[in-house]
């Protein structure tokens, strides 16, 4: 596995803006609110033919393990974890503030554990910050690297000072030939296999399968993440807000690999302000652009809201396949089993299947749900999402673990859907025997159809006046192409150009 390079420090000391920078990626939320960071973030490293994974933690205050809210407290607890897992320190320190209580409590902390650790000295702008820098010394953790996050000065030397600290751990690096890849070795573990190395799988060598997870505050999403992982990775409260950043998490499930993206939930932009949530919504925003697969999060103890269907509409502008995860099922009283469709959990793109009118198990030993809860509840958001009646839906508890790894059967087949290319010649046919059925109006004569693009599917059709094809034949053309040809799971785009 790889060697983890772990950033600790009291609360805001820079370690989020370190973070970035050493990873070259604005991917941590930085601001000058104590706390910002929660969950711990991870990124991989490659500096010149050396890899390693850094690891951004939330600001260490060991009073509040016992004194602190919940969150808080889990904060102090997955950081003193992650620390106990570090290959290397860096302990970053305030030059501007000097040393405080705190800093010589982590100080003890790192003693305890024996880990070997690179001093650094965030903050350093001018002289002034120089005369703090004898108290720093007073740490006994050698001379600090002095550097200037904000202006980059002294980067490339804390670079370096982290590359001989692994050396001297007297740890096998992960060497990289000239093209970058990784040269084989004898033997790679578990955990090496599962975060790292490349899988070979049936859609192509080192395919990552990227997932957002979505929805609105509070209806499970780290719980589900913590699930999947079969971990506490990302910290679950029951006060709104707990995620702030997005947590990336490589993951392997039936030899295929997976990036989970855990999000924060989204609420009204009028609600946001210009903090920290309105951040994380900006976070959440690129997570979804950059997924391939968004997992609708939704509260099956709850009514679906307007908020709901705001993040659906979002996901559905940026093309992105969709599938519908009802989780909390758990907080419904069981009663009768569900009907024995349900419980084989047959996945079909037929026309007729149960998965396209939103008739999906959750498990094969799916919870003794009421029936006329889950059928209430399909209703609800048929009704709710009618923009989204090619969605599949499956009912989930993150509580319980039932139905959770159902998921990614969907989350595959809504893959191979994005992908699929249908011929000119097929479209055509589709065309002619469709436009019978029912001609353009407005004087719109279509001429060819093709498709252009993949993921998701996107498709050309010629005609001669493009700008009179009015929305509801676009409606009927995309219902009846998706009778045809299936798409389920995706959006379906059509274009109409002159000819």
């Amino acid at each position: 596995m790889l060697p983890k390079v772990v950033i600790i420090g009291r609360v805001n000391v820079g370690k989020s803006s370190l973070f970035n920078r050493l990873s070259g990626v604005r991917y941590a939320i930085t601001s000058p609110v104590p706390g910002t960071t929660r969950d711990y973030l991870e990124a991989e490293i490659v500096d010149g033919r050396t890899k390693y994974s850094l690891i951004d933690t939330g600001g260490l205050d060991l009073s509040k393990l016992k004194k602190g809210n919940i969150i808080e407290q889990e904060t102090q607890k997955q950081a003193r974890k992650i620390l106990e897992d570090a290959t290397l320190v860096v302990f970053l320190v305030d030059a501007k503030e000097g040393i405080l209580n705190t800093d010589w409590e982590i100080v003890k902390v790192v003693r305890k554990l024996k880990k070997p650790t690179v001093l650094a000295a965030n903050k350093c702008d001018g002289p002034k910050e120089e005369a703090e820098l004898a108290s720093i010394y007073g740490l006994g953790l050698g001379e600090p690297v002095r550097v200037s996050v904000a202006q980059g000065i002294g980067i490339d030397e804390l670079k370096e000072k982290i590359k001989k600290g692994l050396k001297k751990a007297h740890l096998p690096l992960p060497l990289l030939g000239k093209e970058g890849k990784e040269r084989s070795r004898s033997s790679l573990d578990k955990e090496r296999k599962k975060c790292v190395q490349p899988l070979l799988n049936k859609e192509g060598r080192g395919e990552v399968i990227k997932l957002a997870i979505v929805g609105k505050q509070n209806v499970g999403k780290s719980s589900l993440l913590n699930a999947f992982l079969g971990e506490e990775r990302a910290i679950v409260s029951d006060t709104p807000g707990t995620t702030l950043d997005t947590v990336d998490t490589f993951y392997t499930y039936a030899d295929k690999r997976y990036l989970l993206i855990d999000t924060a939930g989204l609420k009204k932009r009028s609600q946001m302000g210009r903090g920290l949530l309105f951040l994380g919504g900006n976070r959440v925003e690129k997570a979804i652009e950059r997924s391939d697969v968004c997992l609708l999060v939704l509260d099956g103890s709850a009514k679906v809201s307007r908020q709901d269907q705001h993040i659906a509409a979002f996901v559905l502008e940026a093309g992105k396949g969709v599938v519908i995860v009802v989780n909390k099922t758990d907080l419904l009283k069981a009663q009768t089993p569900l009907s024995p469709p349900l419980l084989r959990g047959e996945v079909s793109t037929s026309l007729n299947s149960p998965l396209l009118r939103g008739e999906v198990s959750t498990s094969l030993n799916p919870p003794l749900l009421r029936g006329e809860e889950i059928e209430g509840f399909k209703r609800r958001v048929g009704l709710e999402f009618p923009f989204l009646a090619w969605a599949p839906i499956v009912f989930v508890s993150a509580q319980t673990g039932v139905g959770i790894f159902e998921v990614f059967d969907l989350v595959d087949q809504v893959v191979v859907e994005r992908k699929r290319r249908i011929t000119t010649a097929e479209l055509n046919r589709f065309l002619q025997n469709v436009t019978l059925y029912r001609q353009p109006p407005n004087g719109v004569r279509i001429n060819y159809v093709t498709q252009v693009e993949i993921s998701p599917p996107t498709f050309a059709f010629f005609c001669n006046l493009p700008d009179r094809v009015h929305f509801s034949y676009r409606r009927f053309l995309e219902n009846r192409l998706r009778d045809k040809l299936g798409f389920w799971g995706t959006p379906v785009r059509l274009e109409f150009r002159r000819k």
